[in-house]
């Protein structure tokens, strides 16, 4: 099984370039985020109903916090320190459902 085929909990991670599959599709989605205000410093990585699990560019690096956008502008609302604990107590939680 490819990485990007995962789908615990329902969340499905962002494809680099699948242009056969846009409601995965990184870039058709990302350029759609930003005509609806996704704020440049978060890059998403999941889409889920309209709404994005976004990595923050802008935090410290090498993990970078993860925030959960909502497109009415709410982001920041949901966050994690990092990536690892996004997937421990978001994703992994939603997978064991």
């Amino acid at each position: 099984m490819e990485l990007g085929y995962l789908n615990p909990g329902g969340l499905e991670l962002l494809r680099l370039s699948c242009p056969q599959c846009p409601d995965l599709d990184l870039e058709t989605l990302l350029h759609k985020a930003r005509r609806r205000g996704l704020p440049n410093e978060l890059l998403p990585f999941v889409h889920h109903d309209g709404q994005h699990y976004c990595f923050d560019l802008g935090t410290p690096e090498p993990e970078h916090g993860v925030v959960f956008w909502h497109p009415d502008g709410e982001a920041g609302m949901d966050t994690w320190q990092d990536f690892e604990q996004w997937v421990e107590f978001c994703w992994l939680p939603l997978a064991r459902a």
